[in-house]
């Protein structure tokens, strides 16, 4: 049992400016607003000032390293071109203006469109550490960085798998600081658009990894016991579940929300498992043969409302059911 290692995300499911939807400008407020059209966030670089959002967690600590995941895409309508310094256009910070982990693009180096570069602490991409290969407009990248504070290293992984697979590094001259937010930048050096979303912060690799798996609700709760899931439902991930004050979370492989009470709770699988304790962490095992297989999970708390002691000898009330499908 674990409590949640993700601290932030955003899928950018709203439509609107992020400022309206729990991010701060920290720089540039109200020009260029970062907008979101229900499906993504896109920043624009362009000449004059625009706004750079933060979204903001609590802080990690002075060696602790922070990870965070998201998926970009350079449109060729409006390409963005940089030249040997490059474009950031993500970053984590501190409460001031400590960049670290500065992400984004630098002129190709052969046939392609644009290279990804990381640079620890400093603007200058080009004297970070680049891909090894150019990536190509009108594509959507998943992207993992980090940031260690007790070393003052980054590190890239792009389109990672479970295992996480290859990577790039870059070590700064700055180390220690409190990160306590994601950032994303608009530039006026450049001219084109960058879309950005699925953004998901944590403590691991594994709570951040993309992929194509997800949460859905497949069954009421009562008496208003709830349940949140969050961390990355897909192999190699970790999955967190909590229920405020529940005696366990019940874990099953076939949906079926029966109801069992007239007060209207309903079990929502077969309820094959009960893990004592209000939360619970699930590491995802690296097995493909789980891809797009499902696990239904419910919180139990008893003495509480809902189904009367008269049927159950014991009041019991029942958490909504998340269906967690598997990803690769």
């Amino acid at each position: 049992m674990a409590a949640a290692q993700v601290v932030a995300s955003d899928d950018f499911s709203y439509t609107g400016a992020l400022t309206s939807n729990g991010w701060v400008a920290h720089s540039g407020a109200g020009n260029k607003v970062i907008m979101s059209n229900g499906s993504h966030a896109t920043l624009d670089q362009s000449s004059g000032s625009g706004e750079d959002d933060s979204l903001v967690f609590p802080p990690f600590g002075a060696t602790d390293r922070v990870f965070a995941s998201f998926r970009f895409r350079v449109p060729s309508g409006s390409p963005v071109n940089p030249d040997g310094q490059g474009l950031y256009f993500a970053h984590f910070k501190d409460s001031a203006t400590s960049f670290r982990g500065r992400t984004g693009l630098l002129s190709p180096a052969s046939a392609g469109d644009f290279v990804l570069a990381i640079n620890a602490d400093s603007s200058d991409l080009g004297v970070g550490a680049a891909w090894p290969s150019d990536l190509s407009f009108d594509t959507w990248y998943a992207v993992v960085i980090s940031w260690d504070a007790s070393t003052g290293t980054s590190e890239l992984w792009l389109d990672p798998t479970c295992g996480s697979g290859s990577s790039i590094t870059h070590t700064g001259g700055f180390t220690g600081d409190a990160i306590e937010a994601f950032a994303l930048r608009q530039s006026n050096d450049y001219t084109g658009l960058i879309d950005v979303d699925d953004i998901v912060v944590g403590g691991s690799f594994a709570d951040v990894l993309p992929g194509t798996g997800s949460f859905s609700s497949s069954c009421a709760g009562c008496a208003g016991a709830t349940q949140a899931v969050s961390g990355s439902p897909n192999i190699g991930g970790n999955v967190y579940y909590s229920v405020p004050n529940a005696t366990g979370i019940l874990f099953g492989f076939v949906s079926v929300c029966s109801q069992i009470c007239p007060a209207g709770c309903s079990v929502g699988s077969d309820s094959s498992i009960l893990i004592n304790g209000p939360d619970v962490m699930l590491a995802v095992p690296c097995d493909p043969a789980l891809i797009g297989g499902s696990l239904f999970s419910q919180g139990v708390v008893l003495g509480n409302g809902g189904c009367s002691a008269s049927i159950f000898m014991v009041d019991v009330a029942l958490s909504d059911t998340i269906q967690t499908t598997f990803g690769s």
